[in-house]
């Protein structure tokens, strides 16, 4: 381990005050800048670095930026007097384990010293796997791209070792996830599902549309309800970025179709953009997406916007359009029947049938999907958006936007902007 702080005392504190030898580590180096702190860390190459956040010469965070351009792995505890957003948000890019601050608690060091060392010997227990079972490569980099995936892998050039396995050679990679939902009444398990699931898209998806847009893919089974698919992109990313989206709304309504009568549903999310080392924050982007809207922008009134609604009833076709174009507002399933010219029950019935929802399912989704644009697009207030999707009580339609997407409308800002700004970065 290697301490970093231009204040003395504090690095003195951290020597005496903790029986390092107890959980097996050794201080192996310090420095008082980040400067000197690079240059140690280059010829020792810790597994830990405890670092301040502001130093002379070179401060915390262009220390650990530079660590990152140098390929050095090493894991990352922030110490600060500082309580600033800025300074946390910058820690959690560079991949840092926690940002604790000073004056420093021992209980709170000590429990994410061992946080850590249960990270290092996970990373190592599986590294040695790979170099011990190479006879069985192939099953071995599909669990080491799981774990690359899932974040409990960080060593970038085992990244990009196993991804060019698979024949992922590119720069850039987008992550799509891919779960099975309200299957507790079906007669298969949600593993008979997900066979089933993969195998269309396996044939369908990765085989003939990633093959003519993307440069290499996967499809990865997570648990017994959901599969990762890792694509990479070359080129024009913000192009084969909007083809690969407008093919899998398509796909994604055939598959919706096709097991129609399964008694289950499909949720889809997909992340944006990345390059190839941040497969791990790209996977929970995909997995954010898919929590907060099951089909994110290639549900049936997302993908209706583009296409019409091959297969599906004209009756609850123009239910969907009424919808589209009245969301704002006090709308009913009875003004909608009748404007159709048929029962109240009868609407009900056809959309159970054919969506295997409810017309009000249908109408808060897509007021919620707008009420998603609006917060990222404008400046509103969230009683404002409230106002504009239909609901005039702001206490309720916050109620129903952490229902449907697990999160506050503030909530949702923030994630989107501090994402967005990521992403702008890199």
């Amino acid at each position: 381990m290697m301490i970093v702080d231009d204040e003395y005392y504090v690095k003195e504190g951290l020597k005496q005050t903790i029986d390092w030898a107890k959980y097996q580590i050794e201080i192996v180096g310090e420095a008082d800048n980040g400067e000197d702190a690079l240059n140690l860390a280059k010829t020792l190459n810790p597994d830990i670095i405890i670092t301040d956040i502001r130093m002379p010469i070179l401060d915390g965070v262009e220390f650990m930026k530079k660590l990152r351009e140098n390929e050095i792995n090493s894991h990352l505890i922030v110490i600060s007097a500082y309580d600033d957003f800025e300074y946390a948000r910058a820690a959690i890019k560079y991949g840092a384990t926690n940002y604790i601050l000073k004056p420093i608690d021992n209980n709170e060091l000590i429990e994410t010293i061992q946080k850590v060392i249960k990270k290092i010997e996970s990373e190592r227990n599986f590294i040695d796997s790979y170099n011990s079972f190479k006879n069985n490569i192939s099953a071995l980099k599909v669990n080491l791209l799981r774990e690359i995936v899932y974040g409990k892998i960080s060593d970038s050039r085992l990244i990009k070792e196993t991804l060019s396995y698979f024949k992922i050679d590119s720069n850039n990679i987008m992550v799509i996830t891919i779960r099975i939902t309200n299957y507790e009444k079906s007669a298969l398990t949600a593993n008979e599902h997900l066979r089933m699931l993969k195998e269309y898209i396996n044939s369908q998806i990765l085989k003939n549309v990633f093959a003519r847009i993307s440069n290499g893919g996967i499809c990865l089974e997570k648990d017994e309800d959901e599969f990762v698919i890792i694509i990479g992109l070359d080129g024009d990313t913000d192009t084969l970025y909007e083809q690969l989206k407008n093919e899998f709304c398509y796909l994604m309504k055939k598959i919706n179709r096709k097991f129609q009568n399964d008694n289950f549903t499909v949720a889809v999310g997909i992340s944006d953009v990345h390059l190839w080392d941040n497969i791990s924050k790209a996977y929970r982007e995909a997995t954010f997406a898919s929590n907060y809207s099951p089909l994110p922008e290639l549900n049936i009134i997302g993908c209706a916007r583009d296409k019409d609604l091959i297969g599906i009833r004209k009756e609850v076709k123009d239910a969907l359009k009424m919808i589209v174009e009245n969301y704002n507002r006090d709308i009913t399933i009875d003004e909608v029947a009748n404007k159709l010219h048929i029962s109240t029950s009868h609407l009900m019935h056809l959309f159970k049938d054919e969506l295997g929802k409810t017309f009000y399912d249908c109408l808060v989704e897509y007021r919620i999907s707008k009420a998603k644009e609006l917060l990222l697009s404008t400046n509103l207030k969230v009683y404002e958006v409230a106002e504009k999707v239909g609901y005039q009580d702001a206490k309720y339609f916050s109620q129903l936007f952490k229902k449907y997407t697990g999160y506050t409308p503030k909530e949702f800002v923030d994630y989107h902007t501090f994402a967005g700004e990521l992403k702008d970065e890199n």
